[in-house]
């Protein structure tokens, strides 16, 4: 299922995690995988059902929790309940810096934009490696016309964190020519 998913057969995935889920139904991991296989093919209802699935068995999955949220954040907006689902997930792990980004995604969302920027620059330090929390906290700035701070911001980006995929690496190259 794993190999399946990592080369973009999402339905073959879903089909894998099923079957080994009949066989061996505790395995959160592939719960979880299988929930974010459905969500990728746009079946929202089963992977909100899978997930909800995970935290029936381990209510303080911060993996679980997080993508919940943002399944809440994206379906309605629900703001109030992705909130709790974030802030939940906080709490088991104040230093995730995925629950960090997923409250200040959904703080930004609510119009909380300070706190929301709080909850970014908080992910940054606890992770600096990972990539989301500075692009999202560098728009904030763009839309504030804090030009130099969001280029501050991307170059410490480009400075430290993981790329993760394509768009990361024609970004970098941009920077460059920008600079020239």
């Amino acid at each position: 299922a794993v190999s399946a998913d990592k080369v973009g057969a999402k339905a073959q995935a879903v089909r894998l995690w099923r079957q080994a889920l009949r066989l061996e139904p505790s395995r959160q991991v592939a719960r979880r995988d299988l929930a974010m296989a459905c969500y990728q093919l746009g079946d929202v209802g089963n992977a909100r059902q899978h997930v909800l699935n995970v935290l029936r068995v381990d209510p303080a999955d911060v993996q679980g929790l997080v993508f919940l949220a943002n399944l809440c954040l994206e379906s309605g907006p629900d703001c109030v309940q992705a909130e709790r689902l974030a802030r939940r997930a906080l709490a088991v792990d104040p230093q995730n810096p995925y629950a960090l980004h997923c409250l200040g995604g959904v703080l930004f969302k609510a119009g909380r934009v300070s706190e929301a920027k709080d909850q970014f620059s908080r992910a940054i330090a606890v992770a600096p490696t990972v990539p989301y929390p500075y692009n999202v906290l560098a728009h904030i700035l763009l839309n504030e016309n804090r030009l130099e701070d969001a280029q501050a911001l991307l170059q410490e980006f480009f400075a430290k964190a993981k790329v993760v995929d394509v768009r990361s690496v024609h970004e970098e190259e941009l920077m460059r020519q920008v600079k020239r």
